[in-house]
């Protein structure tokens, strides 16, 4: 049972540290991408405030 566990545990942090990369990277690229549409303008509101200001 010893034996298992010490390969279990190893091999499950490191899962666990491979997916918490890929969360991790994943959050920042669309952080990236909420900034480029809000630079272009193409959140909800924006074209709407632009047309009605006349």
């Amino acid at each position: 049972m010893k034996k298992y566990m010490r390969i279990f545990f190893p091999i499950l942090f490191l899962c666990l540290l491979i997916i918490s990369g890929i969360s991790v990277k994943m959050i920042h690229n669309i952080s990236n991408y909420g900034t480029l549409i809000n630079y272009v303008g193409l959140s909800e509101g924006h074209p709407r405030d632009l047309l009605s200001w006349k």
